[in-house]
């Protein structure tokens, strides 16, 4: 009996090669083509153009990375329904059954066949890699560290893809079900984290996770994950929490396997009791997509979002039972579709409610270590290196208070309220805090403010004080500032200063008009003005500031310097200016200057002073809700030097009549 169970076995894994092998030898060839072969192709042109660290590149993922992905994504899940394809046929699964081997043996022979189609092409490509290392001149491209770190995180990720898409064949009984599942499980811990973000945002006022949270959900789906790591430095720990993750995948899939009834074949489930599990997180998914969808589609009305609900549940509920029955008359299913959206809609209704005490939390000064704000002054969004516990943060117990006291406001004022139609001006802002509580936990906010000079008297002593200003910019304040180069960006050029004396001075100038600004100053629309941009060449770093008329230190500077042409517009640098009532195509203004006459008559051109100064005047109360476009031309009629838009009560009359008398 013993030989015959050895006999099965070895003629098992012939048919399981000779049915599958195709899958290992087109991913060999693949890798061949968009690897090793294109790494020779970078050396031969390094070679005829007898240069050298030209094609250099910091890891092998940077090598045809998108092809790779695509393999990495493709194969395991291929490898992973055509191992197991047995199990989804009737016939097979008979035949497979009948045979005088321990399920659990099956299981391992049939498993092993698959690992072998994606272990054997990835050894063969290494040890080729291995070959042109040692016989090529292509140090310079990539070293063996680099092969070891490409095998490793290839064989992790593709290890668990596999695995996992071999569990998801054991649950189910369809192999075009199985793949498809598999794909959407690989992605799931990731697009529910993100739904759920999505319509608490839109349900409740003040809800915010934290700056990158997209970055941060996406390590919870392995093929999202696989993307950033090809991209960013490998970290040991994710992968070891993959291979344990692939261990434990393993197991289930096993031990589903040995439970699992042969006559499961050709059912989408191949286990009663997942089916509600099933149906529910289908109906769930679909339903908050629906309330996201029509939420954003239609300014976040509640109306809508609760229709999203609701459609979206139906849809889901139905596209769930048509999979589980096989069919698509399951119209008669009702009772629990209406089950389900009754439990759904009063949790969603706690939520909107706030019996959970959400939007009005704000924490008690004496709970507070220190909290950061932010109103959008300073892009901490674009840094890549961004940590929350590395953000500046303000201590002072006064300004604290003023932190508390605007929060408060925020919180139960009405016009930040959620925001159905946003209309933003010049002092509208999107400002958030993140509290950091004695206990060691975060409480964080956000809140659009349509117009912070309707609440000055919470927004003022707030932005006039040291803290808040020195964490606004807190590049400006760091006691190791390291600026090589400062560019004054006036309206008609750029002036470059290199000189390490005037750099100084400069910047402390800066500082000092900074910190004592007044919140008009602070407030007043910066648009398309005149600003100064400090650089740190050595760490590549840009940090830009506005230059205001009002900056006397700065200004003075400048003008010593002879640095001061066109940093501040004045109406004799002025040849023309044009408006014109709704334009749609922004375009037009910079095309205006070759317009032909009759085309030109559809604007209000002046070169007059008194009415240029008027127009000119308005630039400093732009109002992105208006409906007139002003353009100002510098010293030539074809220099468009910038552009604003205001609204009807704020033109002048003379533009009127201009349009009216036309």
């Amino acid at each position: 009996m013993q030989s015959k169970t050895s006999y099965f076995k070895k003629e098992l894994l012939k048919q399981g090669f000779k049915s599958s092998g195709w899958i290992g030898i087109a991913y060999f060839l693949a890798l061949l083509l968009i690897l090793p072969l294109q790494i020779f192709m970078m050396y031969t042109e390094d070679s005829l153009d007898n240069s050298r660290n030209y094609n250099h590149i910091d890891h092998l993922f940077e090598v045809n990375s998108e092809f790779q992905l695509v393999l990495l994504f493709i194969i395991p899940v291929i490898a992973g329904i055509f191992t197991f394809r047995f199990m989804q046929v009737k016939g097979s699964a008979d035949f497979m059954a009948s045979l005088p081997l321990k399920r659990g043996n099956l299981f391992n022979q049939q498993f092993l066949i698959g690992y072998i189609l994606m272990v054997v092409p990835l050894s063969v490509i290494t040890i080729i890699l291995l070959v042109m290392q040692g016989m090529m001149d292509v140090g310079y491209i990539y070293s063996y560290a680099d092969i070891s770190k490409w095998l490793l995180i290839t064989f992790v990720y593709q290890s668990f893809i596999y695995v996992f898409t071999v569990l998801i064949g054991v649950l189910t009984g369809i192999s075009a079900v199985q793949a498809g599942l598999s794909y959407i499980f690989l992605l799931f811990p990731a697009g529910i984290i993100a739904l759920v973000i999505i319509n608490l945002e839109m349900l409740l006022k003040g809800f915010y996770v934290g700056f990158f949270w997209e970055e941060e959900v996406a390590k919870y789906s392995p093929l999202l994950d696989a993307i950033q790591i090809y991209e960013d430095d490998i970290s040991y720990l994710r992968l070891g929490v993959y291979i344990v993750l692939t261990i434990i995948t393993y197991v289930l899939a096993k031990l589903f396997y040995q439970i699992r009834y042969v006559e499961s074949a050709s059912q989408a489930l191949a286990f009663p009791k997942l089916k509600p599990i099933f149906k529910f997180g289908v109906t769930l998914c679909f339903m908050l997509l629906g309330g996201a969808y029509f939420g954003l589609m239609q300014s976040k009305l509640i109306g809508w979002i609760l229709f999203g609900y609701l459609f979206g549940a139906f849809i889901g509920y139905l596209l769930a039972e048509m999979l589980i029955q096989k069919t698509w008359r399951v119209f008669h299913y009702w009772k629990g579709f209406l089950a389900y959206i009754g439990v759904s809609f009063i949790v969603i209704l706690t939520v909107i409610l706030d019996l959970y005490g959400y939007e009005g939390r704000v924490p008690e000064a004496d709970q507070i270590e220190s909290v950061f704000i932010n109103n959008g002054g300073y892009s901490y969004y674009y840094r890549e290196d961004l940590e929350e516990s590395d953000l500046p943060t303000i201590t002072d117990r006064e300004t604290i208070r003023y932190v508390t006291t605007l929060h408060e406001v925020l919180a139960d004022s009405d016009q930040t309220e959620l925001q159905r139609r946003r209309i933003f001006k010049p002092d509208s802002v999107n400002i958030q805090f993140i509290y950091f509580l004695e206990n060691g936990q975060k409480l964080k906010r956000k809140y659009f403010v349509p117009s912070t000079e309707s609440m000055r008297e919470y927004f003022q002593p707030l932005y006039e004080s040291e803290g808040y200003k020195e964490i606004q910019e807190s590049w400006l304040f760091e006691e190791e500032l390291e600026v090589s180069q400062i560019n004054i960006h006036g309206y008609e050029d750029v002036k470059e200063v290199y000189d390490d004396q005037l750099i100084e001075q400069i910047t402390e100038a800066m500082k000092k008009d900074y910190l004592t600004a007044s919140f008009d100053e602070l407030n007043k629309n910066t648009y398309r003005s005149a600003s100064l941009e400090f650089i740190n060449s050595r760490e590549q770093k840009h940090y830009h500031m506005p230059l205001k008329p009002s900056y006397q230190n700065t200004m003075e500077l400048l003008e010593s310097s002879e640095l001061d042409d066109h940093v501040i517009l004045e109406v004799e640098d002025l040849t023309r200016v044009a408006v014109k009532q709704g334009l749609n195509n922004r375009n037009e203004i910079y095309e205006l200057p070759t317009m032909p006459k009759e085309q030109q008559d559809n604007w209000f051109i002046t070169e007059g002073q008194e009415e240029m100064k008027q127009l000119l005047e308005l630039k400093d109360k732009a109002d992105y809700s208006g409906e007139w476009t002003i353009g100002l031309f510098g010293s030539n009629k074809h220099r468009l030097l910038t552009t604003f838009i205001v609204t009807d009560e704020q033109i002048p009359d003379f533009v009127k009549q201009y349009f009216e008398g036309q």
